[in-house]
């Protein structure tokens, strides 16, 4: 085999190799085509959850640690994980089996640093806002 000939199929074996992208010599100058079927959203996982009873016992947990009162209807959940970037959702719930009680409810959830989170829980039809309710808690990153 000649020079230009060796040259010429080494030319073409990195090229096939490489995928293609030299056979056109604008190909490798454009962005890459995606379509609708080849893009995938990213999933989103279930990284925490928690349920607590009013006064701060855990029933149930994962990736939650310890839980502090440290108000009237205000907890600290202390995380394993790093919750930056997550979806934060609450409910309130009874007392494992018991009924939550009459009037409106309301629960706040929030980060109160990269692993801790706010729960503030509240029935705004009571003489006080701020009531310890049970509720549980979902982290989804």
């Amino acid at each position: 085999m000649n020079r230009t000939r060796k040259l010429t199929v080494a030319a073409l074996a990195l090229t096939l190799v490489g995928g293609g992208a030299s056979v056109v010599s604008t190909a490798s100058a454009e962005a890459p085509r995606t379509t609708a079927r080849t893009q995938q959203a990213p999933q989103a996982t279930l990284a925490a959850w928690a349920k607590i009873n009013a006064s701060g016992l855990i029933f149930g947990r994962e990736n939650i640690g310890a839980v502090q009162r440290v108000g009237f209807g205000r907890y600290i959940l202390n995380s394993n994980i790093d919750l930056g970037g997550c979806a934060l959702i609450g409910t309130l719930n009874g007392n494992n089996d018991g009924d939550p009680g009459p009037g409106s409810s309301s629960i706040m959830v929030n980060r109160a640093n990269a692993r801790q989170l706010f729960v503030r829980t509240s029935t705004p039809s009571m003489n006080s806002v701020d009531d310890n309710r049970a509720f549980s808690v979902l982290v989804i990153c």
